[in-house]
């Protein structure tokens, strides 16, 4: 459509869009009222979710193709500035399809690549908030044949009773861990060094416990916000869980945030763990340096007397978990060039094709005097007009999705809760680009096309 010739006036009403706006509006709004598909692995499906960021992607493009009929009227106004800017301003007062069309994909490409931007960035605050709770601890010890979350990889308790009591030592705590299945679906079953856990908090409460020492005083459990959604339990209800001796009811105290796995996690005092599982060996321990302690030297010989264990300082688990972060989200820096690059090119499509059907104009306006640059500016002008307002809306396209990410698909797909950051500078930085790839391509091909040879008169 932006590459064919003889397409140059609209064939849609302003009111159309009006139309298209508002049943996009509606959509969305019904969208946000759907519940989610419970899947049959216990998961749930944002189908509601899904619908409004495309509704929303509806609805934005609509709504700025009404907004492109109103730029029309007031470049009437800047026009009268500069007979350049006229020039150039002119073709909005009745824009065409191709217009639309290009404008749709600036709004497109820079909304959901800063709407990616905006989880990324709310996700990665989360994250480190979220580290910074658990990983409290100055060294943490592991199996080296651990290579997951459901590994079945521990560590024998008289080797962790031996870390623990190293005189370098001040506090420290461990945890244990299992798989186990709830209402037939798998999650992590953990015993809690309860003691340690009083001494240094580790959660981000959701449903804060009115003691959590009551942990260690009767069948009480503690459980993420994934197994919260999950399953359907809150503060309060009870969760069965399967023993050897028969099922053993325990009352939730509390829901902490946890970002760790979206299978869920439900936790026990680790001498009721011990009882359920049968099992006494550790998954993890998390060990407190005294008062002067070289951290490097304990780190040395720790690693020296336990050569088959993982043993990390603090710092370092930190790093790599960002790193790991980073690196699974490390796509989405090529789908922001991606992005930009559609962008640039569908609006380079449309302005060649434009200036092209306008080369009698063009000519004319050479005729009488007007220069290669004056046409070139002219170009610039219609460009950048079209690239500023399809990355301003494109900016709040991204915020609107950017949302429905962080509270709908992402709450009913994962069950997290998560902080919201919006990433001013990457915001910036690609709406910057695309306006100035826009200006760089609308100057070229005005100035190309204006140096070719005029077209003869009969």
């Amino acid at each position: 459509q932006m590459l064919r010739r003889g397409s140059y006036a609209s064939t849609y009403s302003k009111f159309r869009y009006v139309v298209a706006a508002i049943g996009f509006a509606f959509i969305s709004y019904a969208a946000w009222l759907t519940p989610p598909f419970n899947a049959p692995n216990g998961h749930a499906i944002p189908i509601g979710g899904y619908l409004m960021a495309i509704s929303l992607i509806g609805f934005a493009v609509a709504s700025a193709c009404i907004a492109l009929d109103f730029l029309g009227r007031i470049t009437g106004f800047i026009g009268n500035w500069s007979a350049t800017l006229r020039l150039g301003l002119i073709p909005f007062r009745r824009p065409a399809t191709r217009h639309r069309l290009a404008l749709g994909g600036v709004i497109v490409s820079v909304g959901m690549t800063l709407s990616m931007a905006f989880l990324i960035s709310s996700f990665e605050s989360t994250v480190r908030n979220w580290i910074g709770s658990v990983l409290q601890a100055d060294i943490f010890v592991g199996s080296k044949a651990m290579n997951g979350l459901y590994s079945n990889a521990r560590i024998d308790p008289n080797t962790a009773q031996a870390l623990l009591a190293d005189p370098d030592i001040i506090a420290g705590g461990v945890l244990q861990s299992t798989t186990t299945r709830i209402q037939e679906h798998p999650t992590m079953f953990n015993g809690y060094d309860t003691p340690y856990l009083l001494a240094h908090s580790h959660f981000i409460w959701l449903e804060e416990p009115d003691n959590l020492a009551n942990l260690s005083r009767g069948p009480n459990a503690l459980i993420n916000e994934s197994f919260a959604q999950r399953f359907s339990v809150s503060q309060g209800d009870t969760v069965t869980l399967a023993s050897s001796n028969g099922p053993v009811e325990v009352s939730v105290l509390g829901v902490f945030a946890d970002y760790g796995s979206e299978q869920g996690s439900i936790g026990v005092n680790g001498a009721l763990y011990q009882k359920i599982t049968g099992d006494t060996r550790i998954r993890n321990i998390a060990a407190h340096l005294r008062p002067g302690a070289a951290l490097n030297e304990v780190l040395e010989r720790w690693r020296s007397d336990y050569p088959g264990l993982q043993i990390n300082a603090n710092q370092s688990l930190r790093n790599e978990t960002l790193k790991i972060f980073r690196s699974v989200f490390s796509i989405t820096y090529a789908l922001q060039g991606i992005g930009l690059f559609i962008s640039v090119s569908g609006l380079s499509a449309m302005l060649f094709t434009a200036l092209l059907e306008r080369k009698p104009l063009l000519d004319a306006l050479r005729r009488m005097g007007t220069g290669r640059r004056q046409i070139a500016r002219a170009a610039l002008t219609e460009g950048v007009a079209l690239a500023t307002l399809g990355s301003l809306v494109g900016a709040i396209l991204g915020g609107a999705l950017g949302l429905v990410l962080v509270f709908v698909i992402n709450k009913q797909s994962f069950g997290w809760t998560l902080d919201v950051s919006i990433p001013w500078g990457q915001i910036a930085t690609i709406a910057s680009s695309v306006i100035g790839c826009a200006a760089l391509t609308s100057y070229s091909i005005g100035y190309i096309i204006s140096g070719w040879p005029l077209q003869r008169e009969e």
